[in-house]
């Protein structure tokens, strides 16, 4: 509702650097750097207009998570926000003792953390709609009416397992009469869609981006509605030839091919839609030459947000009559993997492993970044099911400092300092390297690197995305 107060909760995992964006109509009011064993959190608001978009997104780095709260009434922060950073905690979680300024003051609390972590709501408190917990980021926010100016108010909570948190507290002024409206969240960069009525026909949010330029599949302020996303399912690429002696076929197959995306939208003359515009909007997105990205948001639990990359297919919109046109959409996915848009990362050292989990359905291809010095560098992955393996080096090769070497799993490459124009694939032992994958979830992988002339500097750092079939 116009006028009413909303107000943004951000937590950033496993970080202590990240600096947060956030997009037009909204201020960050105030953020924590609590430290490299907790995350940054941050408090962001803005006043909210008779047309809200459906989805905003906060930029960061690291797991990002995030809610939002909306509160009826024309109501403003009362003092400012106070941070409680613990680097580890066993069980207990408090925020800081805020005191009322005014009789009817509200009191917002959050806690966030690392890791999928729950927290109980505090006495007293009530908890927000938009509560949000994965295996990287969690937060939580809960509020209260405080009594009678100089009235304290303070939050004590528990997390379901010990980890970094930080616990914050604002107050709103005058009176917070009511919490209204949820949120979902995914992990960073943070977008934050509603659910009642920005959620989308097809979809609780799909939308497609293409460099600068970016267009919902569904716009209901705009006039169009997305009837039907179908995401397809990648093809199969046989690899089957019969038996020339007896019944039956010989079947190799194990790889998928690209797949075909679909969308029908419907603009409407009678909701505000200029109709023929509305279909030349998409345009850009449908050139063989462009590579537009799809980014959608399913009915399932967290919300997660999925990407496609795509190539226009087919497109088709019948001119008839001034009031409805009917737009069909078609694309090419040749990566038929719907990835999540965070990149994920880990870094081991030749002093301490680390460990690789992938929650995905399709086993993940990580980059390698090996940063000197280090001689005769060697990665070795052993996963808790499956065959240990390495990709190591010759002995005469060395990585120098201030130096790198990117090793691209999936498309098979190795460069010195990212750079194509300087290959190092000859480099590596193929005595005891090979190109593989790292399995998914329950199972994990430890990573270690091993070499010679190594300094406080030298690290292996994996990075990949989580991939899924749907």
């Amino acid at each position: 509702m116009a006028g009413n107060l909303l107000v943004a909760l951000l937590y950033a995992a496993n970080s202590s650097t990240t600096a947060f964006g956030a997009p037009g109509g909204w201020t960050i009011l105030s953020s924590n750097m609590a430290g490299t064993n907790a995350g940054e959190s941050a408090v962001a608001t803005k006043t909210a207009t008779s047309s809200e978009p459906g989805s905003y997104t906060f930029t960061g780095t690291g797991f990002i998570c995030g809610a939002i709260m909306q509160f009826s009434g024309t109501i403003a922060l009362d003092g400012s926000v106070t941070y409680n950073a613990v680097a580890s905690a066993t069980t207990a979680c408090t925020a800081p003792s805020v005191t009322a300024a005014q009789t009817g003051d509200g009191l917002i609390v959050a806690f966030g953390s690392d890791g999928g972590k729950t927290f109980t709501t505090p006495a007293g408190m009530s908890a927000g709609p938009n509560a949000f917990s994965d295996l990287n980021c969690s937060i939580y926010g809960f509020y209260q009416i405080l009594s009678a100016s100089g009235a304290t108010g303070a939050a004590s909570s528990t997390q379901s397992a010990s980890k970094a948190y930080t616990g914050w507290s604002l107050l709103l002024a005058p009176s917070v009469v009511t919490v209204n409206g949820t949120a979902t969240v995914a992990l960073g960069p943070l977008t934050v869609a509603a659910h009642a009525a920005a959620a989308g026909g097809c979809s609780r949010g799909a939308w497609l981006t293409l460099g600068p330029l970016t267009i919902p599949l569904e716009d209901q302020s705009a006039g169009y509605f997305c009837q039907s996303l179908d995401l397809g399912y990648p093809q199969s690429r046989d690899v089957v030839n019969n038996r020339p002696d007896q019944d039956g076929a010989d079947d190799r197959t194990q790889y998928m091919g690209s797949r075909v995306v679909t969308a029908n939208i419907t603009a409407l003359a009678g909701a505000g839609a200029r109709i023929d515009a509305v279909a030349a909007s998409f345009a850009p997105y449908m050139q063989p030459s462009a590579r537009p990205v799809l980014h959608y948001v399913l009915d399932r639990p967290g919300s997660p947000e999925r990407v496609l990359g795509l190539r226009g297919l087919a497109s088709s919109w019948p001119i008839a009559g001034p009031s409805q046109r009917d737009i069909h959409l078609q694309w090419v996915a040749a990566d038929p993997i719907a990835r999540d848009p965070a990149v994920q990362t880990t870094t081991a050292t030749p002093a301490a492993t680390a460990v690789i989990l992938s929650p995905g359905d399709v086993p993940p291809r990580p980059v390698f970044r090996i940063t000197g010095p280090i001689t005769a560098p060697a990665i070795t992955l052993t996963p808790t099911t499956g065959a240990v393996w390495r990709l190591a080096f010759l002995s005469s090769f060395a990585v120098a400092a201030g130096h790198f070497v990117a090793i691209d799993t999936a498309a098979r490459t190795v460069y010195l300092d990212g750079d194509p124009a300087q290959p190092r694939l000859a480099s590596l032992d193929w005595t005891v390297s090979s190109w593989q994958w790292l399995p998914v979830a329950p199972a994990t992988s430890t990573m270690a690197l091993t070499g010679t002339g190594t300094t406080g500097a030298t690290q292996v750092t994996a990075s990949w995305q989580d991939g899924y079939l749907t």
